[in-house]
């Protein structure tokens, strides 16, 4: 269960999330999430997703400038934001200071510390969702066990929650 900064959801007045946390895997269920929440099962031509060792962040940009095509709105995906550096965010930032209506970005952590600019920069249009336990580790994995397409018994529960602190 992700924890969100401000209000949770995907509402129409959002253009960007952050998606911040340490466990690759939970950073990844979380975009996958915003995607199907945002372009539904299907998100055929709407989806672009930047990943890798060569993402050139002025044809991220240049994604989230381009129009969505049929569809009502593109997503864009940057992964592994945290290997870059405010510098090289520069595109990227300047979207982020007038972005279109009908552009949706996703920004994933991972591959560092995230650049305070970029954090910034999405908070004030959007929103920072967080993927880990933070302090509350047993109400996250509580959160966790509702969402689960399974039942467990409360004792299974409870064996289940020594092993994460």
């Amino acid at each position: 269960m992700a924890a969100a900064q401000g209000e949770s959801g995907t509402s129409a007045d959002r253009l960007a999330w952050l998606v911040d946390g340490d466990d690759a895997v939970l950073v990844g269920l979380e975009v996958r999430r915003l995607v199907k929440s945002l372009a539904g099962d299907d998100p055929g031509l709407s989806v672009e997703d930047f990943w890798g060792d060569e993402v050139d962040l002025d044809a991220v940009a240049g994604a989230c400038l381009t129009p969505p095509f049929l569809s009502a709105q593109r997503i864009v995906i940057l992964r592994d934001a945290g290997r870059f550096g405010t510098e090289a965010l520069a595109p990227l930032l300047a979207f982020l200071e007038d972005p279109l209506p009908t552009t949706a970005l996703i920004v994933a952590a991972g591959g560092g510390k995230l650049a305070p600019k970029l954090v910034a920069a999405v908070k004030r249009v959007g929103h920072i969702v967080s993927t880990g336990p933070g302090r509350d580790t047993k109400g996250w994995f509580e959160g966790r066990l509702r969402q689960a397409p399974l039942g467990f018994e409360p004792a299974t529960r409870s064996a289940l929650e020594p092993p994460l602190g």
